[in-house]
């Protein structure tokens, strides 16, 4: 049986200790595998030819932090000459 991504994505919602998720050999959606991450991202790789998307679980206070962080970066530098 395979696991596509929208499978392997509601995997790891269902688990709170899952911080990342990856869909094995996907074209697409046609997914064979699915990999999860539990705590530390142990063993995550970067692949130079055919890489995989790695998608990261992040509490949504923090992300909208993150953005506003960038976005006041972005207007920092666009002052510069």
């Amino acid at each position: 049986m395979s696991i596509g991504l929208k499978q392997c994505e509601k995997m790891c919602l269902r688990n709170c200790s899952c911080m990342a998720y990856a869909s094995l050999n996907s074209e697409i959606d046609r997914g064979t595998g699915c990999m999860t991450w539990h705590r530390d991202l142990l063993n995550a790789r970067t692949f130079i030819l055919a890489g995989q998307d790695l998608y990261l679980r992040v509490d949504a206070n923090e992300l909208a932090g993150m953005q506003r962080m960038v976005y006041f970066k972005r207007r920092e530098c666009s002052w510069l000459p």
